[in-house]
């Protein structure tokens, strides 16, 4: 049980990192756009071009935890990506 929940909480964290990280990245793209060290696209908002930037952030997030298996063995967090 001990080992189940470690597992959990260890998962929980991951998850909350990687949409730290998303949202940094978020950040940090919306600052380039706004200070114009990137171009914001024709016919599109930088709200807009946000956004998608998040989404697609998160779909290639998802599409590599779905291809990839986590094996925690003494303490250690091993992870193999699936093809």
């Amino acid at each position: 049980m001990h080992f189940i929940l470690n597992c959990s909480r260890d998962l929980q964290e991951e998850k909350r990192a990687r949409l730290r990280d998303i949202e940094l990245k978020t950040m940090q793209y919306q600052d380039e756009l706004e200070s114009g060290a990137r171009n914001v696209k024709s016919g599109w908002t930088i709200a807009e071009q946000v956004e998608h930037y998040r989404r697609k952030l998160i779909r290639k997030v998802r599409h590599i935890s779905k291809h990839t298996v986590k094996l925690h063995l003494n303490g250690v967090l091993y992870h193999f990506f699936l093809r």
